[in-house]
């Protein structure tokens, strides 16, 4: 046997009379980095015979270090559990990572120890431990995991990069703070704590806090060296199952001027039957299983008005979906589903999982991008035709705009530039006036002044508030179409007709 077994044996020893199972004592006994926990039991028939196999740490005493997570029964029972868990959590991912959180004496015992073996290496020819070449935790993933694997079919990763889906477990003990309680005496008015952190002046932050300025000297009459026989085991309280969220988009048209682009509530009361984001995304939520989600969209339209063409770009965050795996004929499907759920919104092109740079180039969209509109507008004015030439030779209009009076309730008073590119304005062809009458028969309506109702076409930037460009809303917003025109104006109708963003 050589001289570095030899010190293992010797520190392992030592370990296992004061309380340690057999894993914590191996551990905890300088093991070197180089070589594999698991096969190190192995390593000399003499380790293996002290010891035994990893996988039968069975003692009838709580381990003093781990609280018994990583002893026998606790292993079994946890195996169990996270299979249940994993099983029952109806997630469609293949692969898993594991986080591990332990009682905060778990960390407070190691110390303990630590202190004492650092107190006997300097009375002996030992080598110096670290505890940290192998962490409790470390150790128990590589014992639990391979066993779990097999009773989920589903493969553990190391790296959170390439699982999505993650499964938290949580260790408690019901005696952390009696062990704590000595180190809190005597660092409590060291810390500085709030009344709030005072509260909570067991937390694992202000034990790791105390721990990691902590001396040898002061340790050892902090608290019990070694650490005192545990009376009850730390259990597995809590199995956390969750997955990163997940973003599908596309394309809505909204077809209709009588529907909220997210559901509208007054006083608790919803106002309407339904809204865009309804329609939108029941289907997809409940396709997916998702715990719940959030409507994303470049910019909103407001209930009257209308998107229409290649329309607006949207994204649903789904929050802990189930189902994450889509195909192309998946979502044709859920289009087809919406699409035949209502005559009112429409998804105008192809659904699909979205990128964080997809993501990013959305919530730029909202500011940055140009926009399109098309406005029915109507003058009182009945004196002359107006000349409508003037607005169209409109060309990167610098305008401000105060927050519009209908919507101060809900926004913050500012003044902000923006930048009207082009106007291009018509009178309405015939044709338009027939269609317009066939489609408001009972619509009061003096079809007879019909000349004095035109279209204007207008590019601007994101953001304008166009119904204020048109009317000027008692002159916050300058300069305006009315101003531009001499003649006081209204807007019949407002259609959203392109969003200059490069989506999906």
């Amino acid at each position: 046997m050589n001289f570095e077994v030899s010190n293992i044996i010797q520190k392992a020893e030592f370990l296992r009379s004061l309380g340690c199972c057999s894993v914590c004592s191996l551990r905890l006994s300088g093991i070197p980095n180089n070589d594999n926990f698991h096969s190190t039991i192995t390593y000399s028939d003499t380790m293996k015979n002290i010891f035994g196999d990893l996988e039968s740490n069975q003692t009838s005493e709580i381990c003093i270090i781990c609280l018994g997570i990583l002893q026998n029964e606790i292993q079994n029972s946890s195996v169990e559990k996270i299979s249940r868990e994993i099983k029952l959590s109806g997630f469609d991912s293949e692969v898993f990572t594991c986080t591990l959180n332990i009682p905060i004496s778990v960390k407070l015992r190691e110390k303990s120890i630590s202190t004492l073996l650092n107190q006997k290496t300097k009375e002996s020819h030992w080598n110096g431990p670290d505890i940290n070449k192998y962490s409790i935790k470390e150790i128990w993933k590589m014992l639990i995991l391979p066993k779990v694997e097999k009773m989920t079919s589903k493969r553990q990763t190391t790296s959170l990069a390439s699982s999505p889906f993650s499964v938290n477990i949580f260790f408690s003990y019901s005696n952390d703070e009696i062990d704590c309680e000595n180190l809190m005496k005597k660092y409590l008015n060291s810390l500085k704590l709030t009344k709030k952190q005072t509260d909570n002046r067991f937390s694992k932050n202000n034990i790791d806090k105390i721990l990691n300025d902590i001396t040898e000297e002061i340790a050892m009459e902090a608290f019990s060296t070694p650490p005192s026989q545990p009376l009850v085991h730390a259990i597995m309280d809590k199995v956390k199952c969750t997955r990163e969220s997940l973003f599908v988009g596309g394309r809505y048209m909204k077809l209709s001027r009588k529907l909220s682009q997210t559901p509208w509530f007054v006083n608790g009361q919803k106002k309407m039957e339904t809204s865009v984001q309804d329609i939108l995304c029941n289907v997809i939520v409940n396709y997916t299983r998702a715990e719940s989600f959030k409507f994303l969209s470049s910019g909103r339209e407001d209930i009257d008005v209308r998107t229409i063409n290649i329309g607006r770009p949207f994204a649903i965050e789904l929050i802990n979906p189930k189902i994450t795996t889509f195909s192309s004929e998946t979502f044709r499907k859920l289009v087809v589903q919406i699409n035949d759920s209502s005559d009112l919104v429409k998804i105008s092109s192809h659904l699909r999982i979205l990128s964080p740079f997809d993501l990013k180039n959305l919530k730029e969209g909202e500011n940055v991008k140009k926009k399109f509109y098309r406005a029915l507008c109507t003058t009182k004015s009945l004196e002359n035709s107006l000349s409508l030439e003037k607005i169209n030779l409109i060309k990167n209009l610098k305008i401000k705009q105060k927050t519009p009076v209908r919507v101060l309730h809900r926004r913050p008073l500012a003044s902000r530039d923006r930048t009207v590119h082009q106007v291009r304005a018509r009178y309405l062809s015939h044709a338009e006036i027939k269609e317009i009458q066939e489609k408001n028969p009972n619509k009061k309506m003096d079809y007879s002044i019909m000349g004095q109702f035109f279209i204007v076409d207008i590019k601007t930037q994101a953001g304008t508030y166009i119904k204020e460009f048109i009317h000027g809303d008692f002159e916050r917003t300058k300069p305006n179409l009315c101003d531009l025109l001499g003649v006081d104006l209204d807007i019949v109708a407002l259609d959203v007709t392109s969003i200059n963003l490069h989506w999906p």
